[in-house]
C-alpha cells in the first residue's frame, strides 16, 4: 500500500440517546417542557492532532397543538471543537417544525483549519499536496413545505465566506492561477425535494431517501462568483433473508456550471461516506462527481455488527466524460458496536482498499449513508 489515512472520532455516548437526527423518541414531558442533553467529544486526526469539546441538544418546548401529520419536536444542536494545533470548528444547527405543516432547517458554521489541494482532475496525486489555511463562516439552509411524512418541497440556500491564505510559496494555490485563492463570498439559493420513506433514520432496514436541490449562485444575492450547483442523493434499503441482514444502495450525482468556480466549490470524492478507501477527500475534485456505492450490513451478536461495503465513482470537467474515464473503484469491511441497546446509533470502524493502491481506515459514528 501506498499511504493511509486515519481519522478518529470518538464520542462518550453515555448521554447521546437523544442526540438523534430529528430525535424521533421523545417523551411527552420533554415536548411540553424541553430537554437539554450533552455528551464531550474526544478524538484525533492528523492534521490536527487530539481535539475535544463538546455537542449538545435542546429539544425545545413544544407550545400549542399541532395539526399537522407531521409531528417532531424543534431542536437547537451546538458544536465545538478545539484541537492541539489550536484550531476551532463549531456549528449550531437548529431544526424547528412549525403547525402549519412547514419546516425550516439552518446550519451555522465556523471554521479556521488548514486544508489540502492536489489539484483539480482525476489523475491528481498524494504527492503534489499543497496545504494551506481556510478561514470561514457559513449559513445554509432549507425552508420545506411538508406534504405528508415522504414528500418535503421547498426552498435551500447557502450564504459563505472564505478568506484563504498561508499557501506554500512557489505552489500552484500561491500563483493565484486556481479560481478562488482570493476567497469571498459564494451565495445561493434554489429549489429542493425531499422523498423519505425511511424506517429509521439512523439506521434504515427499508425504504427511500431521494434529495434533489439546485443552487445559482449569483451577484444578485450578493455572491462574488456566478455558477449553478445540483445535487442528486439517492439511497434504497431492504431487508434480505432475514432482519438481520440489510441491503443499502447510494448513487450520488454532483455538478457544477459556470466558467469561474472557487476550486473549493469543486465536487469531490472520497472521506468519511464518500467512496471509503480512496487517500484523502480532497485528492479528487472537478466539476462533475458521481458515485455508486453498496452496503450489506449484518447484526451480529450482543451490540456487535458487521458490513461490507464496495463503490466506484470519478470526477470529470463534464458530465459524458465523467462515465467515460476509467472509474475508481473500492472495497472494504467495517465492524459496528451500538453502545445504546434501544438506540440504533452504531460506532463504526472501517477499512476501505481503492484501486489506486492506497487504503484508508475510519473511526466514526453512525452509518455511512
Amino acid at each position: 500500500m501506498k499511504g493511509s489515512y486515519l481519522q478518529f472520532l470518538l464520542v462518550l455516548l453515555v448521554p447521546w440517546s437523544g442526540l438523534s437526527q430529528t430525535v424521533e423518541k421523545v417523551d411527552s414531558l420533554a415536548r411540553k417542557k424541553g430537554k437539554v442533553i450533552a455528551a464531550p467529544i474526544l478524538g484525533y486526526s492528523p492534521e490536527s492532532r487530539f481535539f475535544g469539546g463538546f455537542m449538545g441538544m435542546w429539544i425545545l418546548p413544544k407550545k400549542g397543538v399541532d395539526t399537522s401529520s407531521f409531528k417532531r419536536p424543534s431542536t437547537l444542536a451546538p458544536i465545538f471543537i478545539y484541537t492541539a494545533n489550536k484550531q476551532v470548528i463549531s456549528s449550531l444547527r437548529s431544526e424547528q417544525y412549525f403547525k402549519n405543516a412547514t419546516y425550516l432547517s439552518n446550519t451555522l458554521r465556523v471554521r479556521n483549519y488548514p486544508d489540502f489541494f492536489f489539484g483539480v482532475g482525476n489523475d491528481t496525486h498524494p504527492d503534489d499536496l499543497e496545504m494551506f489555511l481556510d478561514q470561514f463562516g457559513q449559513l445554509n439552509g432549507r425552508w420545506m413545505k411538508i406534504r405528508d411524512e415522504k414528500y418535503f418541497f421547498g426552498l435551500s440556500y447557502d450564504f459563505r465566506y472564505d478568506k484563504l491564505s498561508d499557501f506554500k510559496d512557489g505552489a500552484v494555490l500561491e500563483t493565484g492561477e486556481v479560481s478562488g485563492t482570493e476567497g469571498g463570498w459564494t451565495s445561493g439559493l434554489g429549489p429542493i425535494f425531499i422523498f423519505d420513506t425511511r424506517d429509521n433514520v439512523l439506521y434504515p432496514s427499508k425504504g427511500w431517501y431521494v434529495t434533489s436541490n439546485l443552487h445559482y449562485f449569483s451577484k444578485v444575492v450578493g455572491s462574488n462568483y456566478s455558477f449553478a450547483q445540483l445535487n442528486i442523493d439517492s439511497r434504497y434499503f431492504r431487508e434480505v433473508i432475514s432482519p438481520k441482514h440489510v441491503l443499502g444502495l447510494q448513487l450520488v450525482i454532483n455538478s457544477v456550471a459556470g466558467n469561474n468556480i472557487p476550486f473549493y466549490r469543486l465536487p469531490q470524492l472520497g472521506g468519511n461516506d464518500r467512496l471509503r478507501g480512496i487517500k484523502n477527500e480532497n485528492l479528487y475534485r472537478d466539476k462533475v462527481s458521481w458515485y455508486f456505492q453498496v452496503e450489506g450490513r449484518r447484526t451480529l451478536f450482543w451490540r456487535l455488527g458487521g458490513v461490507l461495503f464496495a463503490g466506484v465513482g470519478n470526477v470529470s470537467p463534464g458530465i459524458v466524460s465523467a462515465f467515460q474515464t476509467p472509474v475508481k473503484a473500492v472495497v472494504g469491511a467495517g465492524g459496528r458496536f451500538r453502545p445504546i441497546k434501544d438506540q440504533k446509533l452504531n460506532l463504526r470502524l472501517d477499512f476501505g482498499v481503492a484501486t489506486d493502491g492506497f487504503y484508508a481506515v475510519y473511526l466514526n459514528v453512525a452509518e455511512a449513508f
